[in-house]
């Protein structure tokens, strides 16, 4: 199975390397969506689990690592969270009253 996908990428390769010729020699050129140098990391080590593991079924074999762009705030969203931030006092709380 390995060296009948191994052919493939090999034609495929093949295939990508004449466009680029073609599009090389043309006058205005079509921008690539992406290129190899732009894959995320996690993206390129999950391929490469997912070839070295072989046809060994996994449920984790398609997670992808995250790449450290964006972390999301975790919300606490129990009673006892919702009722402290209502005792908290608000920025424009009333000032008591002089008498």
């Amino acid at each position: 199975m390995a060296l009948y996908l191994l052919h493939y990428w090999v034609h495929f390769q093949k295939m990508d390397i004449e466009r680029r010729r073609q599009e090389a020699a043309e006058y205005r050129r079509k921008l690539r969506l992406i290129e190899d140098d732009e894959i995320p990391e996690g993206i390129i080590k999950a391929s490469q689990r997912f070839m070295e593991e072989g046809e060994e079924p996994h449920k984790d074999k398609f997670l992808i690592e995250p790449i450290g762009r964006r972390y999301r705030k975790e919300v606490d969203y129990s009673q006892e969270s919702l009722r402290r931030k209502k005792l908290q006092p608000t920025e424009r709380s009333i000032s008591p009253l002089d008498d």
